[in-house]
């Protein structure tokens, strides 16, 4: 179906009417302009300085080398320590928080040292046959012996 066409009159302005409506619609133009248009594309323009580019081949592999040479760098200094048993189950991330790090291990691996070590009971005395025995003084282990039979009496 088509639509019914409206005959509508076409209405004509002098030149003095389409002057000021030309002149009118500038304004009103350029006061959209500053108004809305002039701060959106103000923030845009901010945004597009903060936008990160992507790293280049050339940056991404530095950066791999550079976390390479820091894991060694962590690497070397746990084996430094003696502790490098521990390289694989402690993760630090950067040089600076390795000494804490191994100065914790070493702190606690000391403790469990001294908890660790001998620690006598009952520990008797020597008695003067073994004090002359670990001398090796002969006479000294006799007359021990000598001195413990005759107060056995």
């Amino acid at each position: 179906m088509e639509e019914p066409q409206i005959n509508q009159p076409e209405i004509t302005f002098t030149e003095e009417q389409q002057a000021h409506i030309d002149a009118l619609f500038d304004t009103k133009k350029n006061e959209w302009a500053e108004e809305f248009l002039n701060p959106v594309v103000a923030e845009r323009d901010e945004l597009k300085t903060k936008i990160i580019p992507e790293p280049s081949e050339q940056e991404k592999g530095l950066a791999e080398r550079e976390a390479a040479l820091t894991q060694k760098e962590i690497k070397l200094a746990f084996h430094e320590n003696g502790i490098a048993d521990f390289t694989n189950l402690v993760k630090v991330d950067s040089v600076e928080a390795v000494e804490e790090t191994i100065q914790a291990i070493t702190n606690i691996l000391n403790a469990r040292k001294v908890d660790a070590s001998y620690q006598p009971q009952d520990h008797k005395s020597q008695t003067p046959y073994e004090s002359a025995s670990s001398k090796s003084d002969v006479l000294g282990m006799i007359g021990s012996k000598l001195q413990q039979a005759f107060n056995r009496n």
